[in-house]
């Protein structure tokens, strides 16, 4: 942990395991934690008094399935924190997770895309969450669709899912009763993490369905998403080096 500040090192810790996904800091209950994901599991660290503390007494245990791969980055949402796995390919399809924050025993699991082609799943993007909804946006590139999830009191509930093709993270934008989804989208004819173009994909956050796509783009930059700024922009990072500016506008009568 470092003073961003003075870039001090305020106190550093071993994991117990190599941890693959980004970390993960939140506050819960009048506490600071930490998350981190390893192989098989996740890790919370207590922060207090400028010291990191592996908090032993919330233990998840297993959350991955056999044949799956170890989980993305943590999302936190409300009381919950929401993870999914397969951050590498996999032959087996991929899990969302929901573990509270309160009691790691509490748990929800739901695999929203259980019929993959070719045996291969890859989620290597964090899930995208809207707190004010308990609604969670899943995606498999290689199953080639995304979802929205909504988390109730008896589990995980698939909302909707679509095709489309896209290893990074999903965009949530606008207003609590109007969200609007963005991602990017390979081409059918590419092949996934090595594509050379992308589109993006706009489409109502509540159905699914897509309200607008950009012209065939250079690919986007891996591992990042599209961004949005002022005024309804969004930000394309281009892998050439190039900055889009994207904005939907209505279709003038006679236009496609």
């Amino acid at each position: 942990m470092i003073d961003p500040r003075t870039l001090e090192i305020i106190d550093q810790v071993v994991a117990p395991e190599f941890i693959g996904g980004r970390i993960t800091a939140t506050e819960f209950e009048n506490q600071f934690y930490v998350y981190l994901t390893g192989q098989t599991t996740v890790f919370r660290y207590i922060y207090k008094d400028r010291s990191l503390t592996l908090d032993t007494a919330w233990n998840p245990g297993t959350v991955v399935l056999p044949g799956q791969s170890g989980p993305t980055a943590v999302a936190v949402m409300n009381d919950w924190i929401i993870v999914e796995t397969n951050a590498i390919p996999a032959d087996t399809p991929m899990s969302v997770i929901a573990i509270n924050q309160a009691d790691a025993l509490m748990q929800f699991s739901s695999q929203p895309f259980p019929a993959l082609p070719l045996r291969q799943s890859w989620s290597p993007s964090a899930v995208t969450v809207d707190p004010l909804r308990n609604r969670i946006f899943a995606l498999d590139g290689l199953a080639g669709r995304i979802a929205a999830l909504e988390l109730r009191d008896d589990g995980l509930h698939t909302v909707w899912t679509a095709p489309q093709r896209t290893l990074e993270f999903l965009a949530l934008i606008g207003p609590a009763q109007r969200r609007v989804l963005v991602g990017t989208d390979v081409p059918r004819d590419q092949q996934i993490g090595a594509n050379t173009q992308d589109w993006v994909v706009w489409r109502n956050a509540d159905t699914g369905d897509e309200i607008a796509r950009s012209p065939l783009l250079s690919a986007v930059n891996g591992g990042t998403m599209v961004e949005p700024g002022y005024d309804g922009r969004m930000y394309f990072l281009a892998q050439n080096g190039k900055i889009i500016d994207l904005r939907v506008r209505p279709v003038r009568p006679g236009k496609k």
